[in-house]
């Protein structure tokens, strides 16, 4: 298998992480099993905002790779016979009157459960998951996207590009370098909070932020911008 190919494999799976802002935990978990199934040997540290911090090599702090691996989602507010309400967690997030996109509902177990979300309202807050209760979910539980990731000659389509491009692009830089510092960022998709707590923990001389943007000059879709 090509390496081209190997990274799609790979951020197919990691596109398809529930990994909602405050609930990054299987993000980690994933990035951890991946470090070790591939053999890199890693120091890593889960700290209290919940970035993953992973050290290679020996080297003190200089040079950080840093990328966000929380995606924008919804918490459940409200719970109905028929819907539940949720809100945006996220910062930047617009919902125009009658959108309507396919999610999944995450209980406490972590279960998922599909369902629709809907804009009814012109007010951004009122938000609904249609969807089948039978008494599985509570007030807090996360909600998030479906990726419906799919690949048609050199394009690929998905929700949740932003971020996981980065973190695909980290752990393969992880497999090329002997010393690195690499920061798998939480809450940044509100305000950014996880990797401003790690700057100023870890102190890193100089940081490069990978993060997923729109080609506006090109339209050709999600970059990756440095």
């Amino acid at each position: 298998m090509t390496k081209q190919n190997k990274l799609k494999q790979l951020l197919q799976k990691i596109v398809e992480i529930p990994s909602v802002s405050g609930n990054e935990e299987c993000m980690s978990q994933f990035i951890l099993n991946y470090l070790g199934k591939n053999n890199h040997e890693v120091k890593s540290e889960i700290d209290f905002k919940g970035n993953l911090i992973c050290q290679k090599g020996n080297k003190p702090f200089k040079l950080a790779i840093s990328t966000h691996m929380d995606k924008v989602g919804f918490l459940v507010s409200g719970i109905k016979k028929d819907y539940i309400e949720v809100i945006g967690i996220h910062t930047l997030e617009k919902f125009n009157y009658g959108f309507i996109s396919q999610v999944w509902v995450i209980d406490s177990k972590g279960n998922k459960y599909s369902g629709v979300l809907s804009n009814e309202s012109k007010d951004d807050n009122l938000l609904k998951v249609y969807i089948e209760n039978k008494g599985q979910f509570e007030i807090g539980n996360f909600v998030c996207y479906k990726s419906n990731f799919s690949i048609s000659e050199d394009i690929i389509s998905s929700a949740y590009l932003d971020n996981s491009m980065g973190v695909a692009v980290a752990l393969d830089l992880i497999s090329q370098v002997k010393n690195g510092t690499f920061i798998f960022s939480a809450l940044e998709e509100m305000g950014s909070q996880g990797v401003g707590y790690a700057v100023v923990k870890y102190k890193p001389s100089n940081i490069v932020v990978l993060d997923t943007t729109y080609d506006i000059e090109n339209g050709k879709g999600a970059k990756l911008h440095l």
